[in-house]
């Protein structure tokens, strides 16, 4: 198979995964209109918020879509951003997230999501905790720095996506 093919079977899956992710995106908008309270209703930010944790789900299937059909698999690795996913999906399904859990997130090998797991505490974005169950065991969340660090990231890209497909489908 010589290198033009590659590519545009490469770009063919790279577009079926962007009309994956904009038919999860108008099914997100759909669902979260349900969920607004009448007194909050049309308020723009608290729309966008509800929508952010259907949204990292999104982002998070779509970057292991795109692991899948990339010629070598580490080649998008962003094991920190994974990590960040994972766990505010976790915090938004009000579920704990073991070390270990948060590492296969990342789909890198264990020691490399280990050094990320420690870098994301040196940074203040996540936090690790003890099971009082299992002392071997810990688990980890975002901190209120992190929270707000993710939050503002899936907002700037539920807005650009918002704004894109406006742009390309007017009313």
């Amino acid at each position: 198979m010589n290198h033009d093919t590659e590519l545009r079977q490469f770009a063919e899956a790279v577009k079926s995964i962007a009309a994956s992710l904009a038919k999860d995106c108008d099914a997100m908008l759909m669902k979260s209109k349900d969920q607004i309270p009448a007194s909050q209703a049309g308020d723009p930010s608290v729309e966008t918020h509800l929508k952010l944790p259907s949204l990292a789900r999104t982002l998070y299937k779509a970057r292991r879509a795109r692991d899948d059909i990339a010629p070598e698999r580490d080649l998008f690795q962003n094991p920190a951003w994974d990590i960040l996913l994972d766990l505010y999906i976790a915090h938004s399904e009000d579920k704990y997230i073991s070390v270990t859990s948060a590492s296969l997130a990342a789909n890198v090998p264990l020691t490399t999501a280990l050094r990320w797991v420690w870098h994301l505490e040196q940074l203040d974005l996540i936090a690790r905790k003890i099971d009082p169950s299992d002392r071997r065991r810990s688990f980890v969340s975002l901190t209120s720095t992190g929270l707000v660090m993710i939050e503002r990231a899936l907002t700037d890209t539920y807005s650009r996506f918002n704004a894109m497909f406006l742009q390309a489908n007017p009313a």
